[in-house]
């Protein structure tokens, strides 16, 4: 476990040690859950993007990757790969991110 510090209040200060860590917990636990909704957000908006493309274009990113991209290709093609791309990421690293608070949330209810 790492340590991390933080500046609050004289009055937050003056807790006895165990409230403090029950007040850091509670505001972890609160904080993460939010945070895993926004990402959850992020993830299926990310999912319904990847899926527009794979159905428009019958391949996944990885397959038209394989490929190339065709030169003659218009410049729309050209954004709507970037774009992909960009979907692609959103959704590797909101489920990564989820994984972690998942793992964290699970400590918590274990310990």
């Amino acid at each position: 476990m790492q340590k991390i510090e933080i500046e609050v209040s004289d009055y937050i200060a003056e807790l006895s040690e165990g409230e403090k860590d029950k007040l850091v917990n509670t505001f972890l636990s609160i904080s993460i859950k939010e945070r895993m909704n926004k990402l959850t957000d992020e993830y299926n908006n990310a999912n319904n993007k990847i899926k527009e493309y794979e159905k428009k274009y019958g391949k996944t990113l990885k397959e038209v990757e394989e490929v190339g991209i065709d030169n003659e290709s218009d410049i729309d093609e050209h954004e709507e790969y970037m774009d992909w791309v960009f979907w692609q990421r959103v959704y590797e690293n909101s489920k990564e991110e989820i994984e972690k608070y998942q793992h964290f949330l699970s400590e918590e209810t274990d310990g």
